[in-house]
């Protein structure tokens, strides 16, 4: 594991209480600083001090490692380098970012195609494949995403050119070095939709292989397999409904990226679907805390309530009033069920929202482009994993029916 731009101190503990959920013990974490060193330590946690061979500069410390900032890019090197290292000594790995958790256990999985040498996670939005092999080889075409990649020891040349790539000159993103030398096609080597006989690479092309949608990459020189997000989801995919579609019935990763908010949103985001570590602590009363239970709005909220009116507001067409109207009404009764928490001391347990456009960091209609989101878009929560958190701490607790605001 290597950390990305959340705090590594959390998530680290997050990602290392999945695993051994999932009973995987062959695990390590690289720690971006001494003092999330300590702390994974102090857990019992397996852990190394990224960047501190004497070959290289230390990693800056708690530093900004924001998307694109100079210390995320730094990071990028050392991660490379770790896959490198790894590689070089004959071992396979799965080296995943530490915004991105296990649900269930992928070794298996990854087993069923043993002349990868290669698979990958994309940042492809569009429909992924739902029948539970990996998607198809066209999409090593299309943006891939370094936050969860199976290698073996056949790909060590390749993370060796890509340490080499990063090592030169300004400071590149690695994930788009990455994605350049995979799509890479000189001497005309192709995926296996396209390949050519006579072409590098085409002998591995096998119709076996072919059925099994393997691909070739790097120029040829090796079989990569791109991994669907409906089984390797991204904070997109998840919500919009693909993992449901999966005849594997659930996810093998859980990506935080495509969120907002930074760690804020990526914290939040995972603590809602129950895959977020929290102490005891965290549900027990602080110091000064003089609340008794909890509260939780009946029929999943709003949401619950406006369906079974046959609300006009979840009706299509939809424009951006309606989904206004549809917000503020939620935050209306949110407000509202805060307030009687408060009154009768309680914890208030947010609500699944809903709503009707996107958010997204461009130009769109409602929903991303390429997208196939069903409208309305419902949040998804683990609510029975948050109230049966809040009823161990606090076991007495109310769920008050409400009507949605006129």
């Amino acid at each position: 594991l290597v950390g990305s731009e959340m705090c590594i101190r959390d998530s680290g503990l997050t990602w290392h209480s999945r695993c051994a959920k999932l009973g995987l013990r062959n695990v390590v974490i690289g720690a971006l600083d001494p003092e999330a060193m300590a702390l994974l330590q102090a857990h019992g946690v397996p852990t190394f001090q990224m960047g501190a061979t004497a070959a290289r500069a230390p990693l800056p410390g708690a530093h900004d490692y924001g998307w694109n900032s100079a210390d995320f890019r730094k990071m990028g090197v050392e991660k490379v380098q770790l896959l490198a290292d790894i590689l070089e000594r004959n071992q396979t790995v799965l080296l995943m970012d530490a915004d991105a958790v296990l649900v269930a256990d992928p070794l298996p999985y990854f087993a069923r195609w043993p002349e990868a040498d290669i698979l990958v996670t994309t940042d492809y939005i569009g429909e992924p494949s739902t029948d539970g092999g990996i998607d198809r080889a066209a999409l090593l075409r299309y943006t891939l995403n370094i936050g969860v990649i199976f290698a073996r020891p056949s790909a060590a040349a390749l993370a060796k050119g890509w340490l080499g790539r990063l090592s030169v000159g300004n400071l590149q993103w690695d994930q788009n070095v990455f994605y350049e030398m995979m799509a890479s096609r000189q001497g005309g080597a192709g995926f296996a939709d396209d390949v050519a006989p006579g072409r590098p690479g085409a002998a591995l092309l096998t119709p076996a292989i072919r059925a099994k949608r393997l691909g070739l990459a790097w120029d040829g020189r090796l079989l990569a397999g791109v991994l669907p997000t409906s089984l390797f989801c991204t904070g997109f995919t998840f919500v919009s409904g693909y993992c449901e579609k999966n005849t594997l019935g659930r996810p093998f990763t859980f990506h935080a990226c495509w969120l907002f908010y930074e760690a804020l949103g990526k914290r939040a985001r995972l603590r809602s679907l129950g895959l977020w570590h929290d102490s005891a602590s965290y549900y027990e009363r602080g110091e000064g805390d003089r609340t008794d239970g909890f509260l939780a709005l009946a029929d999943d909220g709003w949401l619950g309530t406006a369906e079974a009116a046959g609300s006009e507001l979840l009706l299509p067409p939809h424009s951006v009033d309606e989904h206004m109207r549809l917000v503020h009404a939620q935050l209306a009764l949110v407000r509202s069920g805060m307030v009687l928490a408060a009154l009768l001391r309680r914890q208030f347990v947010m609500p699944r929202i809903v709503c009707l456009y996107d958010k997204w960091w461009a130009e769109h209609n409602g929903t991303i482009p390429a997208a196939k989101m069903d409208q309305p878009i419902k949040g998804k929560q683990s609510l029975r994993a948050s109230r049966a958190a809040c009823a161990r701490a606090r076991p007495s607790g109310v769920h008050v029916p409400f009507q949605p605001p006129r």
